[in-house]
């Protein structure tokens, strides 16, 4: 059983997202990975940001251990503005809301469904814990929601994730083909009462009954999609106990589901499950310590539950919803499919794509992996690969921040394609619109990829002799 120790009560958490991701669990791609995230955090160090792994960086996962977890102790400037933030390397995000992923711990290389995702916090997170190989379906349900999370995997390059908008309470997917499910519903928002002083105003104990309402119909969804052995990781924002044991309770009584005790998490401020019936579960206060003061920066109030389906009840009750989705999209546009050797012609390695494929979505090109479409081949869903550019009558424009597809800093080199800089202003002169020199590059050299040191950040523009960020 993993204990968590030493958990400092200060400032924010972060995850580093390198950009090469684990796909067999080797030491050597682990070494790639703790190189590129010390070059990530040499370049926090350089512009005067201090932090330290978080205690959540140690827990054990199936992957190794979510080492990717930083502890913020001072900014000289917000985060979110540092250069790694705006190259995609970094993505804040409030330390409960790191444990879902964590007690669901899914395998390296397995499919997860995100039944409710934007803005993709834990979406990201579980991407990073399944590796390249791994598929994460990002489903939000809010139209207006959806280009929020595409746009925060995209700016990650976290490409193992697909998204689609569905209601969650009838996901147009055939029953038991999953093997992980991250659950987190709408919810009082209790937990969040330090940001949201008024929340309890807005969502009284009366109001919340339609809440529970809809949390049972997705809980029993999510039950219908698992395989048998599969696993739900159930959670909310809230310290209600109508929302959070007596839902546990209920899913166990009604829906068969089995209760997985998750491992004590030491120095958080947790208590006790408020039902018997729900012992091993995460709930996480922030608003008083036993003394009966308040606590900062410990994370807001959360509430997690790891649950496996145990037999297969069969249920259906979405059938006919199911059918007319997969009718619907019958009549859909098909999309328009490109070679990837669209990509190697703009400098980019295709190796890493892996058995990828690209489609033409509109006017946008989508990265399709190939896990995805294997999965979805006879579900007719409708759903997308994140976008890795544009297309018209000039062809495929990809991205120029595409870090994933770059090729090593060694290779780049080699074919005289290479800026490696090491200061930061040079940097910061990149984003704010003002050029560099090429200096000894090639004048005919058609592409210059950016490296801070030798870590992967964007392909420039080159313009003559000179050097341009931009999309």
């Amino acid at each position: 059983m993993t204990n968590v120790k030493n958990i400092q009560n200060f400032g924010r958490s972060f995850r580093l997202v390198a950009p090469f991701q684990v796909k067999e669990n080797t030491e050597k791609e682990h070494e790639i990975i703790r190189s590129q995230q010390k070059n990530i955090e040499a370049l926090l160090s350089a512009e005067g940001f201090k932090f330290e792994p978080d205690a959540l960086a140690f827990f054990k996962t199936q992957s190794g251990s979510a080492t990717f977890i930083r502890r913020l102790s001072y900014e000289p400037l917000p985060l979110g503005r540092s250069l790694a933030a705006k190259f995609g390397l970094i993505y804040i995000q409030d330390r409960s809301s790191m444990l879902p992923p964590l007690a669901l711990n899914p395998s390296l290389g397995s499919l997860v469904l995100d039944m409710c995702a934007s803005p993709g916090s834990k979406t990201g997170e579980l991407a990073q814990l399944i590796g390249s190989e791994g598929l994460v379906i990002g489903n939000e349900p809010g139209k207006n929601r959806l280009p929020v999370l595409r746009s925060n995997l995209t700016h990650l390059n976290l490409w193992q994730s697909v998204t689609s908008s569905y209601k969650a309470e009838a996901y147009p997917l055939s029953s038991g083909l999953l093997e992980y499910i991250q659950l987190d519903p709408p919810c009082s928002g209790w937990g969040t009462l330090d940001k949201n002083p008024k929340v309890m105003e807005l969502w009284t104990v009366e109001k919340t009954n339609t809440l529970v309402h809809l949390q049972r119909i997705l809980l029993k969804e999510a039950v219908r999609l698992l395989k048998v052995g599969g696993r739900l990781v159930y959670s909310t924002c809230t310290t209600n106990i109508k929302e959070n044991e007596e839902q546990i309770v209920w899913a166990k009584e009604q829906l068969g589901l089995k209760l997985i005790p998750l491992p004590t998490l030491s120095e958080f401020n947790q208590s006790e499950a408020y039902l018997a019936e729900s012992s091993g579960v995460w709930r996480i206060n922030n608003i008083e310590n036993n003394e009966g003061k308040k606590t900062e920066q410990n994370g807001q109030g959360f509430f997690v539950a790891l649950l496996e389906k145990t037999e297969n009840v069969v249920d259906s009750s979405n059938d006919k919803k199911i059918e007319f989705f997969k009718e619907y999209k019958k009549q859909a546009v098909e999309n328009i499919e490109i070679n990837l050797s669209a990509l190697e012609e703009f400098g980019y390695d295709i190796s890493r794509l892996g058995q990828g494929s690209l489609a033409v979505f509109g006017k946008e090109v989508h990265l399709l992996p190939y896990k995805a479409r294997k999965l979805f081949a006879e579900e007719t869903i409708d759903w997308r690969g994140l976008p890795i550019g544009k297309y018209g009558n000039f062809g495929v424009k990809p991205l120029n921040s595409l870090r994933r597809f770059m090729p090593s800093l060694e290779e780049a080199e080699k074919n005289n394609q290479a800026l490696s800089l090491t200061s930061t202003e040079d940097l910061k002169k990149l984003l704010t619109g003002l050029s560099l020199d090429s200096g000894p590059l090639s004048a005919d050299a058609k592409f210059v990829f950016l490296y801070y040191n030798d870590l992967a950040l964007c392909r420039l523009i080159k313009k003559g002799k000179r050097l341009l960020f931009g999309e």
